[in-house]
């Protein structure tokens, strides 16, 4: 297993990971898989350059070997608007390969990408519900931001909360 990021040419199997979680846990993500499964090439690339985002971006991915499927991924974001700020999002560990510490490591090379950048802290967003992943962040040093509410997508009716670990 090697926990890498990821690079251009990584484009289909990136889509296929993000694809597998948008439909393992739907309700985990502001996007959608219908929103997400038609799109291009340049938009794949762009979760490794950055190109389109206009953002700071890195994604990190579990690869079981190298001509696996990815098992799991997570992105890190720091927009121009808010420097100090990195954003987490887009983690996801496929089930098959839960409880191997998978989650963790994403976590920490998010944050270390982050801390190697100049962030002072890094946020995400999770569904309220969500009780492993508040475990999981939690673990990692993230505190949950109990006033910091708001839907997961436009017309949804489940909240996400927000947590915070300041580097």
């Amino acid at each position: 297993m090697t926990l890498r990021a990821v690079l251009p040419q990584d484009w289909e199997r990136l889509r296929d990971v993000r694809l597998a979680a948008l439909r393992d846990a739907p309700d985990a993500f502001a996007s959608t898989l219908e929103a997400t499964e038609g799109q291009p090439r340049w938009r794949w690339e762009g979760w490794a350059t950055g190109e389109g985002w206009g953002a700071d971006v890195a994604t990190f991915v579990i690869e079981p070997d190298p001509e696996a499927a990815f098992t799991g991924l997570a992105t890190g974001a720091i927009f121009p608007e808010d420097p100090p700020a990195a954003n987490l999002f887009a983690m996801w560990v496929a089930p098959r390969a839960r409880g191997a510490g998978h989650g963790r490591a994403l976590v920490g090379s998010v944050v270390d990408w982050a801390r190697a950048r100049g962030a002072s802290r890094v946020i995400l967003r999770i569904a309220e519900g969500n009780t492993a992943a508040r475990r999981l962040y939690g673990s990692a040093g993230f505190v949950l931001d109990e006033d910091d509410r708001e839907p997961l997508r436009e017309g949804s009716e489940i909240l996400t909360v927000g947590m915070h670990l300041d580097l």
